[in-house]
């Protein structure tokens, strides 16, 4: 439509076999012609809306009447500019059509004087987008509820789709991530352009395909995460190769288990064997020079064999803990008895062994609880030679406890070597050692922490810790009354 547009009377004959409905309407919305083809779209015959106005007599959708409303004022705003818009018309049966609507304005061409609009019949293309998002919907449902991460890789490098689990493992929103190249920002730089490589030439077909291989991310935060992929080729209809969909699960803890698993299993051959030579030394000894040796010296040798016995059991009860934890198999027998008693009872059973720190009850409650004796003694325990082995310059421990509410919390403080913040939540996980030069010198197993955290847990309550490098350490357990 423009400047040498016909005038009304030819503009009518020309539209009258088109199939598209052709409205000519004055500014304020006063219909002035109606092609012929009103009647196959919407019921009605031209005659029945002509003169009419579009808003006083309106067959729009009320929700849609903006849409009208801004077209037509868009239209006068911007003489000759074609204006597009979509809304829904009531046909005369009652049911509603969606159409598009195209308008321009010709108020300045003499010959029409008038806004001219043709509207298009999309119901059928609505409905087909309407179901074609309801499909893209339930794929993408279904990759999201994955428990794993999907990511599409296209030809150019860049990530062209990530689920929600992809989205949260790198701890970025999808839209962040789609669109981005996935080596330049999402692997380290380490590894990444090594993978890219690898990636290259998988497109081209330089390489077979790998369906497994292993390579860190890199999350918002910085963290390394490791992840085991598997991938599929994308192809066209030609067969030609256009993306690389991958699936990656987060390997990082399975790989870091098993990283302590080996380290345990040596550092555990290694405690146990100390005190087995050792036992073995002493009874070789005995054995050779029984009959010269006074009773001092045998008294001597077969105490230090006694240490080695406890602590050969220790180990080994410390082993059948573990895995009664893991079957769920740690028994309990629970008895309503005063904390403060056993408080008293414990620090004066490690302090009769120990003789390095002095340990003080600093304060105390009685308050009754319902536990199990041996249980959470074996804890407070464990918290007190933890205490005292990780303060060798120190000369003290101070125990204490106090009703919270309906709790009781225990505390074990100490002025040792303290651990690193980025470390205290994992003191508690099996096998774990903390990563500190200095605590390397102190043996155990990493089980400890683990097996009091059940026990704590399993008694309704709570193990937390606070701790300060260089400054000590301070462990809580709080049981409920």
């Amino acid at each position: 439509m423009g400047k040498n547009f016909p005038d009304e009377e030819h503009f009518c004959l020309l539209i009258t076999n088109i199939s598209d409905v052709v409205c000519l309407f004055n500014p304020d919305g006063d219909i002035r012609f109606l092609s012929p083809s009103i009647e196959k779209a919407i019921g009605y015959f031209p005659e029945e809306r002509v003169g009419k106005n579009i808003f006083r007599s309106p067959i729009v959708h009320p929700d849609d009447m903006g849409e009208l409303r801004g077209m037509l004022e868009q239209s006068v705003a911007n003489p000759e500019k074609i204006i597009k818009t979509e809304f829904r018309i009531k046909h005369k049966n009652g049911s509603f059509i969606a159409v598009e609507a195209i308008a321009q304005n010709l108020l300045n061409n003499p010959r029409i004087n008038g806004i001219v609009a043709v509207y298009r019949n999309i119901t059928e293309s609505k409905k087909m987008e309407a179901k074609i998002k309801e499909e893209r919907d339930r794929v993408r449902n279904y990759i999201d509820v994955a428990g794993v991460m999907l990511v599409v890789i296209g030809s150019d490098l860049k990530v062209q789709l990530i689920n929600k689990k992809g989205a949260e493992i790198l701890g970025y929103e999808e839209e962040e991530i789609v669109g981005k190249n996935w080596f330049n920002n999402f692997l380290p730089k380490t590894t990444g352009q090594q993978v890219k490589y690898k990636f290259k030439n998988l497109l081209k077909g330089n390489l077979e395909q790998m369906e497994y291989y292993e390579n860190p991310v890199v999350t918002r935060d910085g963290e390394e995460r490791l992840i085991a992929w598997n991938n599929t080729f994308l192809k066209d209809g030609n067969g030609n190769i256009i993306a690389i969909l991958s699936s990656g699960e987060d390997i990082t803890e399975r790989r870091e288990m098993e990283f302590r698993k080996d380290d345990f299993i040596a550092l555990a051959s290694h405690e146990l064997k100390t005190p087995v030579t050792s036992l073995k030394m002493f009874v070789q000894v005995l054995e050779k020079n029984i009959n010269h040796l006074d009773a001092s010296a045998t008294s001597g040798m077969l105490s230090t064999m006694d240490k080695q016995i406890d602590k050969l059991t220790e180990i080994v009860n410390g082993l059948l803990d573990v895995s009664r934890v893991q079957q769920g198999k740690l028994e309990y027998e629970r008895k309503e008895l005063p904390m403060g008693e056993l408080i008293k009872e414990t620090v004066q059973s490690v302090q009769r062994i120990n003789k390095t720190h002095k340990i003080q009850i600093d304060s105390q409650t009685n308050t009754k609880v319902m536990v199990d004796k041996s249980r959470i003694g074996q804890v407070l325990t464990n918290l007190i030679n933890n205490a005292i082995k990780y303060s060798p310059n120190a000369d003290k421990i101070i125990v204490s406890s106090k009703k919270v509410y309906g709790n009781v919390i225990v505390s074990v403080q100490d002025f040792g070597i303290g651990i690193p913040k980025n470390q205290q939540l994992k003191v508690f996980d099996r096998f774990y050692q903390v990563d500190n030069p200095r605590a390397k010198t102190y043996p155990g197993l990493g089980l400890g922490l683990y097996i009091s955290k059940e026990i704590i847990t399993k008694h309704g309550g709570e193990l937390w810790l606070e701790s300060k490098e260089g400054k000590g350490s301070t462990f809580y357990f709080s049981l409920p009354v």
